[in-house]
């Protein structure tokens, strides 16, 4: 995400601002976090190795 973020959403920054980056990122941002909650919290219950495994929650 940092380098997609770098490589694309930089240039409409410095080229043609905040509002038309802004409207371009939301996309990018709604992913990282995302990934940054999967990332603390895992897929849980609902995850396919937890399927697998049998985990008490299934």
């Amino acid at each position: 995400m940092i380098i997609a973020f770098i490589s694309t959403k930089i240039p409409i920054l410095v080229h043609k601002g905040v509002w038309p980056w802004a409207h371009e990122y939301r996309t990018d941002f709604a992913m990282t976090l995302l990934l940054v909650y999967l990332l603390i919290y895992g897929a849980g219950r609902w995850s396919v190795d937890s399927k697998i495994e049998g985990g008490s929650n299934s």
